[in-house]
């Protein structure tokens, strides 16, 4: 079995789409992210008035530095991620492919107590737990990893924004990075996605400008604050991707 098998069997699918930018973003504050009783089981959790105005700060920020170019933006189903994608430019689709986690009824009911169960779970098996009738890690890897051969992302190749959930995020992160099984548990642990966080992958080198071809070689976060008048970004160092 392949290193990165919990992710996607890439040499089952050939035919991957990177554009020279790709954002990743984790939809910005719900009232369920707000209230703490959020794991996506409520799709129709709307965004809570910081979510609102995180979401304004990154449609400007957006706006502002993918002006001119040819911009597909792509969704779950879910009203959050589409309320923080609303009004950037670009084409629009939503994939059930980027969904948050499937975690079943059975979560909604008792929160607290299978949170605590499931972390007591998720220190002997991360990547294979899950609820009954829901979903691991790896599945979630699997489904979201579909999203980078959508026929779509090729006709755009310049610029992709994917706004997607928590888990989601990560497993994504995950299979660009080419995090292996054994650092896994570590690297989850570290690099939660906090809300409206942007994750941006690039093939176009930081130094020079030049494009490289296939994967991306490169990637930083970017966080954006809201302020009264402009929203003020700041970025993390490139760093590179493993190769």
């Amino acid at each position: 079995m392949s290193r990165y098998a919990y992710i996607a069997q890439e040499q089952e699918n050939p035919e991957m789409y990177y554009p020279v930018d790709l954002f990743v973003i984790r939809h910005a504050q719900s009232v369920a992210n707000e209230h703490m009783f959020g794991l996506g089981h409520d799709p129709d959790a709307p965004l809570s008035a910081i979510g609102r105005l995180h979401a304004r700060a990154i449609r400007i920020h957006f706006n502002g530095v993918l002006t001119g170019r040819k911009v597909l933006m792509m969704t779950s189903d879910t009203l959050r991620t589409q309320a923080t994608a609303r009004g950037i430019y670009g084409v629009r689709a939503i994939r059930s492919a980027l969904n948050e986690r499937i975690w079943t009824d059975r979560v909604a009911a008792s929160i607290r107590a299978l949170l605590k169960e499931r972390d007591q779970l998720r220190k002997h098996d991360m990547l294979h737990f899950a609820f009954e009738g829901g979903e691991t890690l790896i599945d979630v890897g699997m489904r979201a990893g579909t999203i980078l051969c959508d026929p779509l992302m090729g006709n755009y190749r310049d610029a992709v924004i994917l706004c997607t959930h928590h888990e989601v995020v990560c497993m994504l992160r995950a299979r660009i990075e080419k995090i292996g099984s054994e650092e896994f548990s570590a690297w989850y642990r570290a690099n939660h996605p906090k809300n409206g966080e942007i994750v941006h992958y690039t093939r176009r080198n930081p130094v020079d400008g030049h494009i490289n071809e296939g994967r991306p070689r490169w990637f930083r976060s970017i966080h954006i604050e809201p302020t009264p008048t402009w929203p003020y970004a700041s970025y993390s160092a490139w760093e590179q991707v493993t190769s």
